[in-house]
């Protein structure tokens, strides 16, 4: 009679505990100095495995999840449940209430360790932007939801990508900030105003929801991309990596991540197309907006979140 193949004990690996440590430690030295605040930002983690779900640093007594230990390591009571989520997932979503990353190990979201610490930074900035006690107000006030309370619409709005006129107008615009980006100091400012143009054009093809949604994902995931890339830079020149992250089979240089990080944004600008690339679009070109608001106005953060989903209004 053949044997039911049964799922494995439940536990947090040894690897799985080290990278959220280091991300943990990374968090802790720096935070403060990527973003203002962020060291305020709550920490609830899910991490899928192909088989469980480990629930760490939840602020609220869990729902649908069992304690599993206290782990010293992590500083934190650990939970657990069978797997409900994809093991691929790197995304935040609200969890009893609650901010929370969930995210499958390096293994099934195609990442190396190194990749990985730094998506779940990127995922631990959305835990920022979400716990602000006015956001869910702000977003609503948005009026792009058309009545679906589960936050899906964030991800399926109708946004016209498929549209020639736009995605034409698109193209230009990414064109337009490469040049912006890549301008000597003396040529900056009119590559800049030539920018501005270009963008304002956009948003006279767009309506003014599908505007709305514009600027609310280059807020929300461009900025996120942003940070990661700027954590990334921090990290390849000023961390020295615990010995036992360092040992990990996959660890990678933080070096090699920033400039890849680096790289792929100026790839996308040159080469994407909304009609291809859809949501994602926005986050290298939100990521880049950030590039030129560090050069053009500094100290933008502290403008973020008291002017929501516009950033084009931080520019001088």
């Amino acid at each position: 009679m053949e044997k039911k193949a049964t799922a494995t004990k439940p536990g947090l690996t040894a690897e799985d505990r080290v990278r959220i440590k280091e991300t943990y430690d990374i968090a802790e030295k720096y935070a403060e100095q990527i973003w203002p605040n962020w060291n305020k930002a709550p920490w609830s983690l899910v991490l899928v495995t192909d088989d469980y779900e480990y629930l760490v640093r939840h602020t609220k007594s869990p729902q649908d999840f069992k304690a599993l230990a206290y782990d010293s390591l992590l500083e934190s009571q650990v939970y657990f449940r069978k797997r409900s989520f994809d093991a691929g997932f790197l995304a935040t979503f609200f969890v009893n209430g609650t901010p929370t990353m969930i995210v499958g190990p390096p293994t099934n979201t195609g990442k190396s360790s190194s990749e990985w610490v730094v998506a779940l930074l990127h995922e631990h900035f959305h835990q920022l932007q979400y716990s602000q006690p006015d956001y869910s107000a702000s977003v609503d006030s948005l009026n792009l939801s058309g009545g679906d309370k589960s936050g899906m619409w964030m991800l399926n709005y109708p946004f016209p990508y498929d549209s020639s006129k736009v995605d034409k107008q698109f193209r230009k615009l990414c064109q337009s900030i490469l040049k912006t980006l890549e301008a000597r100091e003396e040529n900056f400012s009119k590559k800049l105003a030539e920018y501005k143009k270009t963008r304002e054009e956009l948003k006279n093809i767009l309506n003014e929801k599908d505007y709305k949604y514009f600027s609310f994902q280059i807020w929300q995931e461009g900025i996120a991309r942003y940070v990661e890339l700027k954590i990334a830079k921090l990290l390849s020149t000023d961390y020295k990596p615990s010995p036992e992250f360092e040992s990990l089979p996959d660890y990678t240089p933080f070096s090699q991540v920033a400039q890849k990080l680096e790289d792929g944004i100026m790839n996308d600008l040159m080469n994407m197309s909304f009609k291809e690339y859809k949501r994602v679009a926005f986050y290298s070109l939100g990521a880049a907006e950030a590039l030129i608001l560090d050069k053009n106005s500094p100290k933008w953060e502290y403008l973020y979140f008291r002017k929501k989903f516009f950033i084009d209004q931080y520019s001088d």
